[in-house]
């Protein structure tokens, strides 16, 4: 904290006498510290791992549906999953949306134990 102070008035006084590692803490203090600020992002990561399990759930709820019977094209499923990741990138927004697809895609391929799914 004390070093926060300081640092702060010295980059207001005079910016080329700070190293950049004083600049990033003053920086990083005023991002995640002031106004506890760390606790949106830490909900934020929580309602995207939240979204990410749900998908994945989905997922793997989807390998159980005979889908091969009614069409036989290898590789055809529902799509389940995608409707969290389109729910996901309407109300969280594309950011996340893309976090939560690729944690969905390599976390179901280490579930299903097959990673060449990752190809297709």
């Amino acid at each position: 904290m004390e070093n926060y102070l300081i640092w702060k008035d010295l980059m207001r006084t005079d910016p080329d006498l700070t190293a950049w590692w004083q600049e990033f803490y003053v920086y990083f203090y005023q991002a995640f510290i002031e106004g506890d600020r760390w606790k949106q992002y830490l909900n934020g990561v929580g309602t995207t791992l939240l979204v990410t399990a749900m998908a994945l759930a989905l997922s793997y709820l989807e390998n159980f549906f005979p889908l091969s019977l009614a069409i036989p094209i290898p590789g055809v499923k529902l799509g389940l999953a995608n409707i969290v990741t389109v729910f996901a990138l309407y109300v969280l927004g594309p950011g996340q949306a893309m976090l939560i697809l690729i944690g969905r895609c390599l976390l179901g391929a280490v579930f299903a134990g097959n990673m060449n799914a990752l190809i297709f």
